[in-house]
């Protein structure tokens, strides 16, 4: 049963309706966020609610992200007690879309006491998939599936990259079905991405060598696919 706008219901009537819905052995009530509007904390609290109103009672949290807030939403409503969240490949969904489904997987698969037992190497994949038949693009810079997620071009990224990848990616591509990383040569490279990355296809250059191939560089000249450890 899906309550609809129930984040803007007046609490004293969700809980009642959510009452009904038990006695009437629903097997699960959808809360929904159905303009986009609520806060983490909101739901947080909503969510808390209902369950300590009518124990027993599995509840689903639907998000939408008008707001940019569904994915931060959702969690908060499964950290709260919620037993499942609505998700849609990409997000796609009403206006602003949903909660996307590669997201909360990502975000599940590293979350210290929750897991939604989704095989997250096959997202990229999927996500390809459903953006081909909707005739969406996937933006370059969405998160997990963006094309950019795993690109690194700024001199103290590259170089803190080559020492330790976890320095500036919260988890490996090939994790989210990506097969590299990608780094990219440009006017805001530093001298050490420069020196490895010409290394890695055979070119040796000397600090003075990288430094002096800066002025030459533009922004998406040239980029790197490297294979993630």
């Amino acid at each position: 049963m899906g309550a609809q706008d129930a984040t803007r219901a007046d609490r004293d009537f969700l809980l009642a309706f959510a009452a009904r819905a038990r006695a009437a052995d629903i097997l699960r009530l959808r809360i929904a966020d159905t303009v986009g509007i609520a806060r983490p904390q909101t739901v947080t609290d909503l969510i808390r609610s209902i369950k300590a109103f009518v124990p027993g009672l599995p509840v689903e949290f639907h998000g939408h992200n008008d707001l940019g807030m569904a994915t931060a939403n959702a969690l908060c409503a499964l950290e709260a007690g919620a037993e499942a969240v609505s998700v849609t490949v990409g997000a796609l969904g009403e206006r602003a879309g949903n909660t996307a489904l590669e997201q909360m997987a990502m975000v599940l698969l590293q979350h210290p006491r929750l897991n939604c037992q989704v095989d997250t190497k096959k997202l990229l994949e999927l996500c390809r998939m459903v953006a081909d038949a909707a005739g969406q693009p996937i933006p370059p810079s969405q998160p997990v599936v963006g094309k950019r997620v795993f690109s690194h071009e700024s001199g103290i990224h590259c170089h803190a990259m080559f020492r330790d990848a976890r320095t500036y990616e919260p988890f490996t591509p090939q994790l989210a079905g990506h097969a590299s990383r990608c780094f990219v040569l440009s006017t805001h490279s530093g001298v050490a991405a420069i020196r490895q990355l010409l290394n890695e296809v055979g070119i040796h250059a000397s600090p003075e060598q990288a430094r002096a191939l800066k002025p030459l560089l533009t922004t998406g000249i040239w980029s790197h696919k490297r294979k993630a450890a």
